[in-house]
């Protein structure tokens, strides 16, 4: 028997060597699995990162490279079908708009037409299975230089409320005054939750919106609710300047000119470094981008309110 044990031992060794050899393939053969499928997984997440950056460029820039350019904030319908023809020739959207106009009320046609970032907005309003690749900063553009640094920027036809009853239609095209007290309120706050459709209901529960839009007495009674000081303030270049540093929010209203034919609410929330004004026009990505000087503002200002915090 004593003789059998070195074969014994032998064969347990080339037993063992076998099992780790064993082992050692599984493990590389695991380890390869997975590198491949990562590699897979981020592959498509290349592709389809790309894929949305094309459609986001096509929406976003959408008069770039086309020779006839649209013809904004017109009252003729049929500028606003040319327009969202133009915007066809780049965007999928815009053709889905035009193949189905007839279940569109004019307000949504103009809104294609005229914010060709909201063409998403509006085909997905159509058939809700649509692709909307519009996306925006929150948290607002440009360099606010003045002590207030917190007003985020809403769109009023951002999908997640944009589509919401309010007034005679939606917030899309209806909610510029909601969606410019919610900026304000959520931004002094600090209560991220307060969003446009909140301040939307508020508004339909007192009975501050009818067919003409919201009432601007919206704005005294949203302030307090929320424990916020409002005032009414000049316009003057002066008290919007010292407002602003003060760390107040401005809402302003204003008539026909840069940013509307009719009436339209906007934020003032900052100046930057040359002294000009910074605001945050839920209407428009492109207006919230620039920078404004006083003389550009002041002969389409029709009211302006400061509104702070109770320190």
């Amino acid at each position: 028997m004593a003789k059998n044990r070195p074969q014994q031992s032998n064969r347990l060794t080339r037993n063992s060597v076998e099992k780790s050899r064993r082992r050692r393939i599984r493990f590389f053969l695991i380890v390869i699995i997975a590198i491949i499928i990562l590699t897979f997984i981020n592959l498509k997440t290349v592709i389809r990162t790309a894929d949305e950056a094309k459609n986001k460029s096509s929406e976003m820039d959408i008069n770039e490279g086309i020779e006839e350019k649209a013809i904004l904030k017109s009252e003729d319908r049929n500028d606003w079908i040319n327009n969202i023809k133009i915007y066809s020739k780049k965007s999928d959207n815009a053709k889905y708009i035009l193949e189905n106009l007839d279940q569109l009320d004019d307000p949504m046609i103009r809104l294609a037409s005229d914010r060709p970032d909201a063409l998403g907005f509006v085909a997905k309003f159509i058939n809700p299975s649509r692709r909307n690749n519009f996306d925006y900063d929150r948290n607002g553009y440009n360099t606010i230089v003045t002590p207030n640094k917190s007003i985020p920027y809403y769109v009023q036809w951002d999908e997640a409320w944009g589509y919401k009853q309010y007034g005679y239609g939606i917030i899309g095209f209806t909610g510029c005054g909601p969606t410019s007290m919610a900026m304000v309120v959520s931004g002094l706050t600090g209560d991220k939750n307060i969003t446009p459709d909140v301040i939307a209901n508020m508004s339909e529960e007192k009975g501050f919106v009818s067919e003409e839009g919201s009432s601007w007495d919206l704005y005294p009674y949203i302030a307090g609710q929320f424990n916020l000081r409002l005032q009414k303030i000049g316009n003057t270049k002066e008290s919007i300047d010292n407002n602003l540093k003060a760390g107040n929010a401005i809402i302003v209203s204003v008539g026909p000119g840069d940013f509307t034919l009719h009436g339209h609410v906007m934020v003032i929330v900052g100046l930057d470094k040359d002294g000009n004004i910074i605001l945050h026009d839920p209407n428009s990505v492109e207006n919230t981008k620039k920078t404004w000087t006083y003389e550009q503002l002041a002969p389409q200002i029709k009211s302006l309110w400061a509104v702070g915090t109770n320190k």
